[in-house]
């Protein structure tokens, strides 16, 4: 598998027991995951934006009131 470094200290993962590279394998579906979801949330923040500057344009809100960060909305 190869060479991984935890705290500064390299092991090899050839040498590693099947409960240890479990463990590898489960933090590197962890971390795409995480990255996967980052994206996303990106995503939809983008997507949320937009929505409230189409809203902003419907309600006909003068540009300076444009919600160009998308957090000026609020709902009860």
């Amino acid at each position: 598998m190869g060479t991984i470094t935890i705290n500064g200290k390299d092991f090899d993962t050839d040498e590693l027991s099947e409960d240890a590279i479990a463990h590898i394998d489960s933090i590197r579906y962890t971390d795409a995951k995480l990255t996967d979801l980052n994206r996303e949330a990106a995503a939809l923040q983008t997507a949320r934006i937009s929505y409230g500057n189409k809203l902003s344009e419907l309600l006909e809100l003068k540009p300076a009131d444009d919600l160009d960060d998308g957090g000026s909305i609020s709902f009860d």
